[in-house]
């Protein structure tokens, strides 16, 4: 795994680096193996429990900042969830949740906690098309506002949260993946030396020749820090 403190980046389908001294973005991919540590935690309201794996990052410090990383899902089926988040030890988060419920809607949907029980109301994306993309979520810290978007591989964009007002001041401290397991332990965050990104799939049943499972690649993970404006 390559952890690089880089200065800016540029995005021409996926990332292309740049580095100097200057510690304005830490940048996450996986040329080899991160070896990864995995943790449990309970769902509230859920059958399934979160398998979760953390990445650190420089403290946030309520500062602005663009998060970014590489999607591929390959698989979007029922009751399964993906999670990709920036949280501190789950008092915080801006997070994307991937999820299909009985309507058979592909739907991702957003989280904006700035406090414990403190989570502002966020339209989902619907109708999202498995395959590549790059996701984004852009903080800006003087207005207090979150914009999240989903864009395809050649920079279109798919999806747009518009600004979302929050309530409270923001300050992360990690980059979280989840996904949702049952007793049968399939679910799985790892590395695939194949692709050179990580495996996530969640999996939580299965009717007759069916896995309810989402399955994706994830990748080139970035957060460039934005230095107030003098």
């Amino acid at each position: 795994m390559k952890h690089i403190a880089l200065t800016f980046l540029m995005i021409m389908g996926f990332l292309e680096i740049s580095c100097s001294a200057m510690d304005n973005i830490t940048f996450y991919s996986f040329s080899t193996d991160p070896d990864l540590q995995t943790f449990t935690e309970p769902y509230p309201g859920q059958r399934t429990q979160w398998l979760k794996s953390a990445l650190p990052i420089p403290e946030t410090s309520g500062g602005s900042f663009i998060f970014e990383f590489d999607l591929d899902i390959a698989t979007f089926n029922h009751y399964a969830s993906l999670m990709i988040a920036l949280d501190k030890t789950n008092t915080q988060c801006l997070e994307f949740l991937f999820n299909k419920g009985d309507d058979r809607i592909n739907r991702c949907y957003l989280r904006v906690q700035a406090a414990p029980g403190v989570v502002e109301e966020c339209k989902p994306f619907e109708n999202v098309t498995p395959g590549k993309m790059r996701a984004c979520i852009e903080y800006d810290a003087a207005a207090r506002t979150a914009l999240f978007s989903l864009s395809s591989a050649d920079g279109k964009e798919l999806f747009s949260s518009g600004r979302i007002r929050i309530n409270g001041r923001i300050s992360l401290n990690r980059i979280v993946i989840g996904v949702t397991q049952c007793d049968n332990k399939v679910s799985e965050i790892s590395y695939d030396p194949s692709v050179a990104a990580l495996f996530c799939r969640s999996h939580v049943g299965i009717e007759g020749a069916y896995p309810y499972s989402i399955e994706a690649f994830i990748d080139n993970l970035a957060i460039n820090f934005i230095p107030p404006a003098e």
